[in-house]
Order: C-alpha cells, then sequence, then structure tokens
C-alpha cells in the first residue's frame, strides 16, 4: 500500500472526524493547536505564539514537534521552507519529504473561497476561534495564499495523489479530489513504517 499522509489543519469542516481512526491508517501532520485535542505523529507551528505554548504546555518535551523559532536552551527540528508562511504548507512540506505518496488534507476549509470570483477579503475559519493566540470569530485572509500554496505544491509534486476531506475551491479542483470520512474510515489498518 502507497504510503499516506494525514496533513490536518484546523478548520471548522474537522468537527467529527475520529482523527484517531486516520492515525491507524497512515502518518499524522498536525498544525498549531491541533496538540490540544490530539497528538499527531508530527506537529509543527510557525507562529511564534503557538510555538511557545506548545513548548511552555511540556508536549514538545514527550513528542515530535517542529518549529523554525530558536528557543534558549531549546533546539528543534526545523520544518520545510514555506514560501508562503502557512504552517499547513510546512507540513505538507515535512510529510512529501518523509516520501509519503498519497496526501490526504483534513480541515484545510479554504472557507467560502471556492464560491467567491474575488478571492479577496474572503474570511477564514478555525476550530480554535477565541481560543489563546486565535481570533473571536472568522477573520479576512487578505488573498488566496491558501490555494496558491496548493497549486504551487500541486505543481510541484505531480506524481503525488492529494485529496481532501473538506471543501474544495474550484481552481484546486483537478488535482485536489474528494474524498470522504466513509472512504477514509474503511481503508486498512496499518502502523506506516515508512521513514
Amino acid at each position: 500500500m502507497q504510503p499516506i499522509a494525514f496533513v490536518i489543519g484546523n478548520g471548522e469542516s474537522r468537527r467529527g472526524i475520529d482523527l484517531n481512526k486516520l492515525h491507524e491508517r497512515g502518518k499524522t501532520f498536525g498544525c498549531n493547536a491541533l496538540y490540544r485535542d490530539f497528538a499527531p505523529d508530527y506537529l509543527g507551528a510557525l507562529d511564534t505564539a503557538i510555538c511557545e505554548e506548545i513548548i511552555q504546555s511540556g508536549y514538545a518535551d514527550t513528542h515530535k514537534f517542529f518549529c523554525n523559532i530558536d528557543f534558549p536552551g531549546r533546539k528543534f527540528e526545523k520544518l520545510p521552507a514555506s514560501k508562503w508562511g502557512l504552517t499547513g504548507e510546512a507540513m505538507i512540506r515535512l510529510a512529501l519529504q518523509m516520501s509519503a505518496e498519497i496526501i490526504i488534507l483534513v480541515g484545510f476549509d479554504f472557507d467560502n473561497l471556492h464560491n467567491r470570483k474575488d478571492f479577496l477579503n474572503a474570511l477564514i475559519n478555525n476550530i480554535y476561534a477565541g481560543t489563546p493566540h486565535y481570533p473571536e470569530t472568522k477573520y479576512e485572509v487578505g488573498n488566496s495564499n491558501g490555494i496558491s500554496m496548493m497549486q504551487d505544491i500541486m505543481n510541484e509534486y505531480f506524481e503525488i495523489e492529494f485529496y481532501s476531506l473538506g471543501i474544495i475551491p474550484r481552481a484546486l479542483g483537478k488535482r485536489l479530489k474528494p474524498i470522504t470520512v466513509e472512504t477514509v474510515y474503511h481503508l486498512p489498518v496499518i502502523k506506516p513504517h515508512w521513514r
């Protein structure tokens, strides 16, 4: 079976998905505050405040954590370069560096971007809205970085299969394929041995 990576973002579409079932079927790569609810195989953060929160919680002492910010007395493995400055991009690139052949995005919502002709000032959502280091409600993206980021990655890794458990914007519909939770839950239970 091809190595599967579940890259888990924090969009609201993630609610109700049993992340433990994903963990049984591939490697899990999580973003930012995901650690509050689930311990992925690999967690990454680019934001200083979230990195500090993760470190102060003790999570980084017992789990695989990637952070590109230097903290006195602490060394962490660095995330791959992120052209767009997005943790999701860095975690997708990490999964690809670790030989994933199938990428399944979870909680990458792109919110209402798929219904808009003009992506400027579109709103995105986050499951952690109103908690430390996250705005209270939906907030403005200001541009279509998430879509551009995915286009870049999919163009760079043309041989990789990309799927989404969430919303797929029209701009990504040719390469980013939908997959249902039921389909994912019926994948064979394995403990991946790839890298």
